[in-house]
């Protein structure tokens, strides 16, 4: 399905991107400056070499005294010959130098500043190229793939940070750090594999993606055994080394099976933020939200999701529970009356509910049909069984209704404490009912 673009719903942070953008535009306007980006806000604009050191330096130290003999024995492996140029192809390979990346583009800053510590603001540092540093500032004469992708400018500090205050910085508040990057993905061609555009940019960061792709494959698994916490715990780990949609979306899924629906709702709005256009995730947020009670903004979230994609049953089937929650028992059927239209062979759970919403307006029959279809679908689905034997009980079908209970509770379903949402007692369903239950039954329901 790929409907017109005007169906889309509006990408809500477009405008807070387009500010940030525009903000840096604006600034770099005024001098020629190089940037750099940061994921978080460091205390010192500093070298990796300088951080590396086991020590703090005194004031006014050289660090390159210290680097010269790295330098020295690094002249035996390479074809370079200038300090720079030998430093620059250390530095491409993950080597600790005193060179800090700089960029003449601040559009790759941002993305920088943007690419990691998704729950810490970033910052674009602004340092003026015939400033304070600009003896210090070097433009590589021969930069290899990478250095020319990211526009690589180099500052090398002889004490190993710049000890003067940056001549300007933008703050990216973290909320804001996915949408960027997607920005920049689909507005600038800035992404990854463009950033990093070469075999050893694959080779430096392939441990972190089979790191990720671990945590990932063994929280699949963790999902698949019902061992949400442990999923949780795997997801935040693939997080933590690179977020992406997938992991967001998993743990989303995760937090709602153990009742943490606010986080749940979080993980779901930073998959949104990645791409306003996710059915699923709108369709899930709404899921969360049915479970906190918020009905309304449930409703809403699938509206959005079935705009995408109009042929997105779950979408139809989380609505319609909604609008039952609400008591509004028309329209939740007309919406499972959509979901099963569009998939009627492999969900039972849409019998199901359209069941339960006709047994709230009185066709019994037809939720008997439902709740039956839907054992048929998944002979194992013990709450049909349950919602059945319910439906049994107002048309006093007794021996049917305690053969359907026994078997929900034989499969994994508490009887008693599902019948106890709905009602207090065996005495209230029976006066809102005006029906008596038979003695075993009464027992079985905790009479």
């Amino acid at each position: 399905m790929n409907p017109d673009s005007t169906d889309f719903p509006h990408d809500e942070h477009l405008d807070d991107v387009l500010q940030i953008i525009s903000k840096l535009a604006q600034k770099a306007a005024v001098a020629d400056y190089i940037y750099r980006g940061e994921p978080e806000q460091y205390e010192q604009i500093s070298s990796s070499f300088y951080r590396d050191l086991p020590v703090k330096l005194p004031a006014g130290f050289n660090v390159d005294n210290i680097q010269a003999s790295a330098l020295k024995d690094a002249r035996h492996f390479t074809l370079e010959s200038e300090d720079l140029a030998i430093l620059t192809e250390l530095q491409h390979y993950g080597g600790k130098t005193n060179l800090i990346d700089f960029t003449a583009d601040y559009h790759i800053a941002l993305f920088f500043a943007c690419d990691g510590r998704h729950t810490q603001d970033g910052r674009v540092i602004f340092l003026e190229r015939d400033g304070d540093m600009k003896s210090h500032v070097h433009v590589p004469r021969n930069p290899v793939n990478r250095v020319t992708a990211q526009k690589s400018v180099f500052v090398r500090p002889p004490s190993g940070y710049i000890e003067v205050d940056p001549d300007d910085i933008v703050i990216i508040p973290s909320s804001l750090k996915f949408p960027i990057l997607e920005h920049l993905r689909k507005a600038h061609g800035i992404y990854d594999e463009t950033v990093y555009n070469d075999l050893h940019g694959f080779i430096r960061y392939a441990e972190t993606y089979q790191d990720v792709f671990r945590h990932l494959l063994t929280a699949h698994m963790n999902l698949m055994n019902s061992d949400y916490r442990s999923a949780i715990n795997s997801l935040t780990k693939s997080l933590d080394l690179k977020p992406t949609s997938l992991a967001y979306s998993n743990r989303g899924e995760a937090y709602i099976n153990v009742g943490e629906y606010d986080d749940a709702i979080a993980d779901y709005d930073r998959v949104i933020a990645i791409d306003p256009n996710d059915a699923s995730a709108y369709n899930n947020r709404g899921t969360a939200k049915v479970h906190k009670g918020d009905y309304e903004g449930a409703i809403s979230d699938c509206d959005r999701a079935i705009t995408i994609d109009p042929n997105y049953a779950a979408a139809y089937n989380n609505r319609g529970t909604a609008k039952a929650h609400k008591g509004d028992h028309d329209s939740a059927i007309d919406d499972y009356d959509r979901a099963i239209a569009i998939d009627p062979n492999n969900n039972a759970a849409l019998y199901d509910n359209r069941g339960v919403a006709k047994l709230s307006i009185g066709d019994y029959d037809g939720a008997i049909d439902d709740c039956s279809r839907a054992i048929e679908l998944e002979p194992g689905e013990a709450l049909a069984y349950r919602n059945r034997g319910m439906i049994w009980l107002r048309l006093s079908e007794w021996d049917n209704a305690k053969a359907d209970f026994t078997v929900a509770k034989n499969i994994d379903i508490d009887i008693l404490a599902s019948f106890r949402k709905e009602y207090e007692s065996v005495a209230d369903f029976e006066q809102r009912n005006g029906i008596t239950l038979p003695p075993d039954i009464a027992e079985m329901l905790g009479g």
